[in-house]
């Protein structure tokens, strides 16, 4: 789509604006903003999206996450795949990430960054695996709104990201 606002008709008086100041304070671009009334409906959507586009599969998710997440991915259509979490930051671990990867089921791999911990040297594993099993990477920022991942080039890390939840 080279017009964004195709997909923005809906969009709320001040969405641009918001969609601006998102995007400043992520180093992204404004059109890669997406405004939805609450994070389980982005989630399904993108979780939709995958199943039409890449079929059935699984969506790798840590336990320790809040119910919106689970559900989100059987609403749209795939089955939530738990991995363990490290004990040093709470997210995937990458080491179990690493033993649970394998076939061509795993559609995404959801990084949580919980009570926005963040640790770069996990992050970086765990969509380097993801990426090398060929699935996306969900960075899911509830805890660390307004703040993302970036790969060594200043892009965001993750192939789609969630800054907060509703």
């Amino acid at each position: 789509v080279t017009d964004m606002n195709v997909n923005r008709l809906n969009e709320p008086k001040g969405g641009m604006k918001l969609r601006t100041l998102l995007a400043a304070r992520t180093h992204t671009s404004p059109d890669d903003w997406f405004l939805t009334f609450r994070a389980r409906e982005a989630m399904e959507i993108v979780f939709d999206e995958l199943r039409t586009s890449y079929g059935d599969g699984d969506v790798i998710l840590q336990p320790f996450t809040c119910s919106t997440v689970p559900e989100s991915v059987i609403a749209g259509g795939l089955r939530p795949l738990y991995c363990d979490i490290s004990e040093e930051d709470l997210s995937i671990d990458p080491d179990a990430l690493e033993k649970l990867l394998g076939g061509d089921t795993h559609r995404a791999v959801i990084l949580q960054h919980t009570y926005g911990i963040f640790d770069q040297v996990s992050t970086d594993r765990v969509i380097e695996l993801a990426h090398r099993a060929g699935a996306l990477v969900i960075e899911d920022c509830a805890h660390r709104a307004g703040r993302i991942a970036f790969d060594s080039d200043g892009r965001p890390a993750a192939d789609i990201f969630s800054p907060r939840r509703a």
